[in-house]
């Protein structure tokens, strides 16, 4: 009996050492345990943290680019934009320029006919004076003025006869005779009349460079009559110079 007890005391006393190696063995267990789950936690949050740092570097990166890559389309747009504003500009410029020049034509048509231009000259901005004078009024035409130049020659002899004088009376028989004589035979040194009659040497150059299509060249002669002449012809040669005058608008109207 005193054996078994004994026994049975060691026995209690085995479990007891194994219960406190368990205990002990459970809280090394429990410590590590913990250790490694706070490793694991530490190892994460290092590990979130570095990946919240790599995605915001990486979404300011993105960020960065995707700004830089908008910023170029905006400038290429912006660019393209400015290119067909220009384009559009000029087409309205050339669609403006090509009514003008149609208008100019359908001016130089009227002009050329002897119609009034008022029809034709609405489209023109600020028409020139030279055109807008005859907006109701007809025009002079060449032809016109080729008809009508002998009529004013015929005046401007008229009043540079030497037959007639400033009073209206008439010379002597001697006196007319060599003034009738004058109107025959001209002398000239160089370009001036000596003696004869100085009229009508300037009316038929005048009358030449007329049928030759030669306005500005004719007015130069005109010039030349000697001034009772020359004012006899004033109302063709204002009609000459009307029509120049509306030509050389047509032209700068044409030159842009």
């Amino acid at each position: 009996v005193q054996q078994t007890g004994d026994q049975l005391s060691q026995l209690r006393g085995r479990v007891a050492e194994v219960a406190e190696q368990g205990t002990s063995r459970a809280s090394q267990l429990e410590q590590a345990a913990a250790q490694r789950v706070q490793q694991t936690e530490q190892a994460l949050r290092q590990s979130l943290t570095a990946l919240e740092t790599a995605t915001q570097q990486k979404v300011q990166a993105e960020s960065q680019s995707l700004g830089q890559k908008v910023q170029t389309v905006e400038q290429t747009l912006g660019q393209r934009l400015g290119a067909l504003e220009q384009e559009q500009k000029r087409f309205t410029a050339l669609e403006q320029r090509t009514a003008q020049l149609a208008a100019i034509d359908r001016l130089r048509s009227a002009l050329a006919a002897g119609q009034p231009l008022g029809a034709a000259l609405q489209p023109i901005k600020d028409a020139p004076a030279a055109l807008a004078r005859f907006a109701s009024v007809a025009p002079p035409t060449e032809a016109g003025l080729k008809l009508s130049f002998e009529q004013a020659a015929q005046q401007a002899r008229a009043a540079s006869d030497p037959a007639t004088q400033s009073d209206g009376s008439k010379p002597g028989v001697m006196q007319s005779a060599g003034q009738r004589l004058s109107g025959l035979v001209t002398v000239r040194r160089g370009e001036q009349v000596v003696w004869g009659d100085a009229a009508e040497a300037e009316l038929e150059r005048a009358r030449r460079a007329l049928a030759a299509g030669d306005l500005e060249l004719s007015l130069a002669a005109l010039d030349k009559l000697p001034p009772a002449a020359r004012k006899a012809m004033d109302g063709w040669a204002d009609q000459a110079r009307a029509l120049l005058a509306a030509r050389a608008a047509l032209r700068q109207l044409a030159a842009g």
